[in-house]
This record gives C-alpha cells, structure tokens and sequence, in this order.
C-alpha cells in the first residue's frame, strides 16, 4: 500500500501533468514549478477531493491574480470557487493574496478573519520569488534553491473560511486591505521607528535640568529595555509643546507619521480623535509629571495580534528642562518581555 506521502507525491504529479496539457513551454514549466512549492507542505487529506486537474486549476488561478502586481501593491481576491468558471469546487469561500514577502502576514490575515467569526478550515502560504518586468508583470519564477538579485519574494496566501455570501466576502477584500496596508507601513517604518527610540535614548545620556539622576536613569533603562527586541514597534508621532502648565499647548506634527500612524487623521486615543491642537486638560498632563509614560490605547492592533497596543510616550526637554515636544509610541510588547520576571 502506498504511504501518504507517495500519494501526495502522485497527486502533484497529476497536477503537473494536467499543467502540461493545459499549457505549452515555458507557461506550463512555470506552472509545474509553482505546484510543486504551492502543495508541498498541504496536508494531503486538505486537497485530495480536488485531484489533480483541480489542484492546478487552483494553483493557476492563484497566480493568475498575482501575474501583474506593481511594487507595493497588494492583490486580494475572495470568492467562492465555481466549477465552470475557476475549474475547482469548494464547500468554503477561499480569499487569495499577493503581496511581497513581510513578516506578520499570516498573523495579521488570522486575526482579522477570526475577529470576524470566520472559521479558517485551511492556510496554504508559499513563497516564491519572482521576476517581474517594468510593468509588474511576471517574467519568471525560480525553481526552488535557485537566486537572482532581480527576484524578489513574494508571499501567496490561500485562505479557506466558512462559505460566505458575496456581500461579506465584498466586505473581507476591503478590511484586508486596510490591515495589509497597515502591514506595510508597520514594516518599511520599522527601522525610523527605532531611530526615533535611539535619539531619546541619546537626550537621556546627558542629565535633563530639574530631572532627578535616579529618574532620568530608570527612564533612559526603560527605554533601552524596550528598544532591545522586547516591543514590536508599529507606529510614531509626534506633538509640539509650547506654554506651560495650564497654557501648555500641544500640536500634532502632522508630517512626523510613522507606521500604523502615518496618516495624521488616524488616532489610537479617543481623547486624540481627530485633533490637530490637544484639549488643554489633556496638554497639561502631557507636560507635566513623569518623563515616560506607559499606557494602552483605546485601538486595538491590526498587525501582528489583535489586542491593544501599548503606548509610550516620552517627553523631550530643552536646555532649560522645559518639554518641548511629545513623542508617542505605539505597538506591542514582546512575547519575550511577557516571559520575563518584573
């Protein structure tokens, strides 16, 4: 009797083939590349129902929709597959991405599909690299074990949920899109983001004027600790402080968005919500009191974990030990710093 494993071997073969009577040259060599790395680690009790026509009917439509893809464009399809017009069936309704490889992809996708109630029944997430010419539109894609500095990897994420109506499937490509984009921001902002934690680090290495040693060192630790791969750094902004005490005046820098918080209109506070110029309350406990603050947010994350993001917030002191500007960090603390002893 044949094992699992000879089976699942024999059920990509048949999908190569169907590939090869499908296709001719290099579109079918292409196609037979990318079934080999599509199903090579698919329990084969997922997808054996298909078959082999059916699985590379599934493959080709996968990376029909990734064919043209520009830089920094994500493409998403749902849908509820149909045997006339995908060549494959399903009792789930699939959702299909093509993005460049980042990290937090699949967590991201998970968490907003179950913060939805919808059931992931199946998860299929292959890796490929790709060439891609001017135009975005795919030229090659290389075998496994073979490189080229001009390919670039590129994540295809198959995602099986619960069979859904075309209206709440209308409304999982759009929600996608805003966590994917958020994605991105999180993840080409990532290093700004530590460089912003690093230049307080340096303001706190020379004593601040009216600033007890024993303070600005525990806060100066803190943030080294933080910056130390125990927060996840998702987003950055900060306010301009003017005044003092009750005519403390605080300003969003609209142009200092980083991150999840790259657009100046989107606030993790709901005392923030949309305000250029904070309340005068909310300026004076800002400006007045501990250097470093630590909080969570009214928001929770659409990267990585869907919980509520920490917040720190840092004040920055001029010469004189006045705070002139509030820098706000928002993100995750670490399953590491979690582990840890207080």
């Amino acid at each position: 009797m044949a094992t699992s494993d000879q089976v699942g071997s024999q059920l990509i073969k048949a999908a190569q083939k169907a590939a090869q009577k499908a296709l001719k040259g290099g579109k079918a060599k292409q196609l037979q590349t990318v079934i080999a790395d599509y199903f090579g680690h698919v329990p084969e009790q997922d997808v054996d129902h298909l078959g082999g026509t059916g699985l590379m009917r599934l493959a080709a439509g996968h990376l029909s929709l990734g064919e043209t893809r520009k830089a920094n464009q994500t493409k998403i399809r749902a849908f509820n597959p149909d045997q006339k017009r995908d060549g494959w069936t399903s009792n789930h309704s699939i959702i299909e991405i093509v993005t460049e490889d980042m990290p937090f992809l699949v967590d991201s996708v998970s968490s907003e599909l179950s913060r939805r109630e919808l059931s992931i029944n199946l998860v299929i997430h292959p890796i490929f690299k790709v060439r891609r010419n001017k135009n975005g539109k795919i030229t090659s894609i290389l075998e496994r074990g073979e490189m080229d500095v001009d390919a670039r990897a590129e994540s295809y994420m198959h995602f099986e949920v619960t069979q859904q109506p075309r209206k709440v499937l209308d409304e999982v490509e759009a929600a996608l899109s805003d966590v994917l984009r958020d994605v991105r921001s999180a993840v080409e902002d990532w290093r700004p983001m530590r460089e912003r934690m690093e230049v307080a680090i340096d303001e706190f290495n020379t004593q601040p004027r009216g600033v007890h040693p024993e303070e600005a060192d525990e806060v100066r630790e803190l943030m080294r600790w933080l910056h130390d791969n125990h927060f996840t750094f998702l987003g950055f902004r900060e306010y301009k402080v003017s005044g003092t005490g009750k005519k403390a005046r605080v300003t969003l820098d609209r142009a200092s968005g980083l991150g999840v918080l790259r657009d100046a209109s989107v606030s993790v506070f709901e005392s923030f919500q949309s305000k250029d110029t904070l309340s005068p309350e909310i300026a004076e406990s800002l400006t007045s009191g501990n250097l470093l603050s630590m909080t969570k947010t009214n928001q929770r994350s659409v990267v990585h974990r869907s919980v509520h993001m920490d917040a720190i917030g840092i004040n920055k002191l001029d010469e004189k030990g006045k705070v002139v500007a509030h820098r706000l960090f928002v993100g995750l603390l670490t399953s590491v710093a979690y582990n840890l002893s207080p």
